[in-house]
Order: structure tokens, then sequence, then C-alpha cells
């Protein structure tokens, strides 16, 4: 069971980075709202036979409802700054961008607003971030720093460490009722900003199978199988498997849109990282292979055998 949920989570963060380019190409066709109200319409639709099937309680507790409507507002606004700010560059190095900077926002916010303490490791990572964060946003002058695709790409990334923040501060409530809300009353709030002309993407057959796949694939196989894998593999082995979307987020937009990733991309997305790897992940298991003493207290212990 363990080897073919490694195996299923491997093409579930495939799914995760195929997203991008796919959205790049939606986008530059059609109305932002559009698109960010039929992928949240389908979402939830998709979403309905899963709380079905397995049972799960739906009814939200009334202390969490403020919560839940900050992650909706958060979640409808990282939606549509998503399709309308990845018109302005590559879909791999905003895939890049938002996937490793996110987490990173994520800790900082946790620590001003949860006064969660930091560990020497996750420190190390956080420092670690915001270099990475200077060769992402390739921060070398005052244009690139006023450059439209790094500053709409940063609000993404909070907005989406946001979104994740508020939803962990939802507890115990299970994420597929989480993301059937959000995705639900998300559409909703998109109802008074539609426009006729938006609903062609309907009339569209290449661009309804793009947002199918983005739907069925990356969002509703994708995030199925992670919370699954969490429950089979374990929370830290399962995450770590979240820092393979950068990498085929790059990959398919290469493949898929042509894009040539830039070499400050590929620095800063390494050195994120290795930043998240060390602020969620890191375990000193990890490198037990580097604890020499062991090995040399086992090799006496073989000599005097």
């Amino acid at each position: 069971m363990k080897n073919i949920f490694i195996i299923l989570l491997f093409f579930a963060m495939f799914a995760w980075g195929l997203s991008w380019p796919l959205s790049k190409i939606l986008s530059n066709t059609h109305s932002v709202f559009g698109i960010a109200f039929m992928r949240f319409i389908l979402v939830s639709l998709c979403i309905i036979p899963i709380l079905v099937y397995s049972k799960i309680n739906i009814k939200i507790p009334k202390n969490k409802i403020p919560t839940i409507i900050a992650n909706i507002i958060f979640n409808a606004s990282y939606s549509i700054l998503f399709f309308y700010a990845i018109r302005f560059g590559n879909a791999g190095s905003a895939g890049v961008i938002t996937t490793t900077l996110a987490p990173i926002i994520a800790t900082f916010l946790s620590i001003i607003i949860f006064k969660n303490k930091l560990k020497t490791k996750e420190g190390l990572g956080l420092i670690i971030g915001l270099i990475s964060g200077f060769f992402l946003l390739n921060l070398t002058s005052i244009e690139s720093l006023l450059n439209p695709f790094n500053i709409f790409f940063t609000i993404c990334s909070f907005l989406w460490a946001c979104v994740t923040l508020s939803a962990k501060k939802l507890g115990d409530i299970n994420p597929f009722v989480i993301n059937f809300y959000s995705s639900l009353c998300s559409a909703i709030l998109f109802i008074p900003f539609l426009e006729a002309k938006d609903f062609l993407i309907l009339k569209d057959a290449d661009s309804m199978i793009l947002l199918l796949i983005i739907v069925l694939f990356s969002t509703v196989f994708g995030t199925t199988i992670y919370f699954k894998g969490i429950e089979v593999l374990g929370i830290t082995k399962s995450a770590s498997f979240t820092l393979l979307v950068p990498f085929f987020a790059l990959l398919s937009s290469g493949i898929i849109l042509k894009e040539t990733p830039n070499l400050h991309i590929v620095i800063g997305g390494t050195l994120a990282i290795f930043a998240i790897y060390l602020i969620s992940i890191y375990n000193k298991k990890h490198i037990h292979f580097l604890n020499i003493k062991k090995y040399i207290i086992k090799f006496k212990a073989n000599i005097t055998k």
C-alpha cells in the first residue's frame, strides 16, 4: 500500500505542477472571472461525491465560521490575481515563485500571528528563504523590484500563505469540507462580476478540456491523493513530495509552452526548496549516515567480537 501511494503522490505533484502552464493558456484566451468561476464550480461539484461516499460531516461549528469566511476571501482573491498575473510572465517561473515563497511567508506569519517560537533549523531555513526570494524575484534593480510579475506573484504567495494558515486554524474540519465551501462560496462571490462573454469558455472544447484537466487531475486527484498520502505515509513523508511541485511546474512549462527557466529562478528555487525542507520536513534521522561517531562505535564493537 505504501509503495502504491509513493507512486501516486509522485503523479499528484506532477498534476499540481502541470496546472501552471495550462492555467496560462486559459488566462491568455478567456476572461479571468469566467475561468475562476467555472473552476470553482467544477471543483465543488467534483468534491460532492467524495463527501457523500466517505460520509463526511459538512457542518461547520459556529466558532469556525469567521475563519472559513477568511479562508474563502483569501482563496477567491488568490485565484483572481493568479489568473491575471500569469499573463505577465513565464508559467514555470510563476509556479516556482508561488509554491516556494508561500510556505516561507506562512512561517513568518505564524511567528507574528500565533507567536510560534523558532527552532534553530527553522531560523536557518527562513534566512535561506529570504536569500532565495532575492534570487527568485531577481531583485537587482528598482525596475525588477517594480516589475508587475514580481509584485503580483509576491502578493499571490502572501494570499496563499493566508489560505494555508486559515485552513490550519480550522483544525479538525475535514480538508475536503474546507475545499468544498471555499470553492462554492468563491464561485458565488464572482457572480456579480460575470458578463455574458465570460461563458464563452463553455463553447470552446479545447479550453474546457484544459479546465477539466486542471479540475479533475490537478485539483481533485492531486488533493485527494495528497491527503490520503498523509493518512498512509504520515505528514512528514507526504509533505516532502510537495518539494517536487516547482520542478514539475518548470518541466511542464518547458514542454508545453517551450519556456526556458532563467538562471536566477533555478538558483532561487533550489535555495527555497532547501529552506522549506529545513522549516517543515528536516529530521535528524535524515542525515544519520553522517553520524560518524555511531559508525566508529559499531566498528569497535565488531572488532571486539
